[in-house]
């Protein structure tokens, strides 16, 4: 029998870039499409770019986002006409929408194209000359530029047409920072307005944590428009128990064994304005929960609401921990009992037992002792001459001028030390 000879042959398919082939093989979703066309401009390969940009729109794929992606291959390739008209025809989805416009100079920073930054941003502000937005625009180009001096300029013609809110703080942030104690005539005006002050001092507020004591410095946040969510904003424990949760490193918080509701005193009204605190036992730990009797269904048992706060409880406890560990906030103690520097240092020393952690202590003035105190760097002690209860009745107390003025020494203070507090 003659042999049977059988050939092989070895096609070997052309390598194919696996990311695009699902592309241009089905229906993708357009920010799948703008995601893939940013990594192929990333690795300067324009062609598969435009390639990409081109199949989504045969797909009837439309998105204002594709102009942009379209202008950055126009400006790669050095083609400054077809960029701009890429940018115009983005601009034309939404011609009556300020922020809209706004977008094409985000964009154009974020490329370090401040050259046409400027270009729209100068077509803008004709186009919106009432507009507060263009101005805080035009500042943040001045500091990209480091021209600190014209972006003072520039918020100060915001507060001419609208007053500053907290978008601009983190702007006035870098003014002050790149002004380097060398400020010109706007930059002088404009750190010395009192709304600017009042921004920089709700920033500053809003840095702080509070470790307790009582519920005091979570109105004084509140005063400022500031609630941030804090394991002991609304709570207390004693100052032993405390140093004992932080050396523990705040195990066992909140666990089954040691929960426990703790409802406070009724009032007259039959035990309506009853409020069931959170209570951990082990830690002798308080807090305001503002459950109360009138809130829950009538068939709850104390041990469904129990089981309803815990979470909370626990997730702030997570909070916390990730806040000392961050080192990123400073923290805040209130002591209505007076305490000796060692006692605060003991208390610093284990609230680091997870991070760099900084810390002021509130305690009333006392005679011989100044008001305002450097323990270490990263530890402060201040004196109130009194303490006040909370409540919005109390906003007006004279007291609440001393804790500004605190606050905003403290966070001076601290930046000094930790100029990274200052995110901007």
């Amino acid at each position: 029998m003659g042999k049977i000879i059988s050939t092989v042959i070895d096609i070997k398919p052309k390598r194919v870039n696996n990311r695009l082939m699902s592309f241009f093989f089905s229906t993708p979703k357009i920010e799948d499409v703008l995601s893939e066309a940013r990594k192929l401009l990333k690795e300067s390969k324009l062609k598969a770019a435009a390639d990409l940009l081109k199949k989504a729109q045969k797909k009837n794929l439309f998105h204002a986002e594709l102009c942009l992606a379209w202008s950055q291959i126009h400006a790669q390739k050095g083609d400054q006409s077809s960029q701009r008209a890429a940018i115009l025809e983005f601009i034309a989805e939404h011609p009556n929408d300020v922020l809209h416009h706004l977008k094409v100079v985000d964009f154009l920073l974020s490329e370090n194209d401040h050259h046409n930054a400027q270009y729209f941003l100068t077509e803008i502000k004709r186009r919106f000359p009432l507009s507060g937005f263009t101005h805080t625009s035009q500042a943040l180009l001045h500091c990209e530029r480091e021209e600190y001096e014209l972006a003072a300029g520039s918020l100060l013609q915001k507060q001419e047409v609208k007053t500053l809110d907290d978008g601009d703080t983190k702007l006035i942030l870098r003014i002050r920072k790149g002004i380097a104690g060398k400020p010109g005539n706007n930059a002088l005006k404009l750190l010395s307005d009192a709304q600017v002050r009042h921004l920089l001092l709700r920033y500053a507020y809003e840095r702080f944590e509070s470790l307790g004591g009582d519920c005091e410095f979570g109105f004084h946040q509140r005063r400022h428009g500031k609630e941030p969510l804090s394991l002991f904003r609304w709570a207390g424990m004693p100052r032993e128990r405390m140093v004992e949760l932080f050396n523990n490193q705040l195990k066992d918080f909140a666990s089954i064994e040691t929960a426990a509701l703790k409802p406070n005193a009724p009032g007259l009204e039959g035990g309506e304005s009853l409020e069931f605190y959170f209570h951990d036992i082990k830690y002798e730990y308080y807090s305001h929960t503002s459950t109360t009797k009138k809130s829950v269904n009538f068939v709850e048992t104390e041990v469904d609401i129990l089981n309803k706060l815990r979470p909370h409880f626990l997730m702030l406890t997570r909070k916390l921990r990730e806040d000392l560990e961050d080192g990123e906030k400073v923290f805040i103690y209130k002591s209505r009992p007076g305490l000796s520097i060692e006692n605060c240092i003991e208390l610093h020393d284990a609230l680091c037992t997870l991070g760099n952690n900084k810390l002021i202590i509130i305690l009333l003035k006392e005679e011989g002792k100044t008001d305002f105190e450097v323990i270490r760097p990263n530890l402060l002690i201040a004196r109130v001459t009194s303490w006040w209860g909370g409540g919005a009745s109390e906003y007006t107390h004279p007291i609440t001028k001393e804790w500004d003025f605190i606050i905003e020494r403290a966070y001076q203070h601290f930046v000094t030390h930790y100029p990274e507090l200052d995110l901007i």
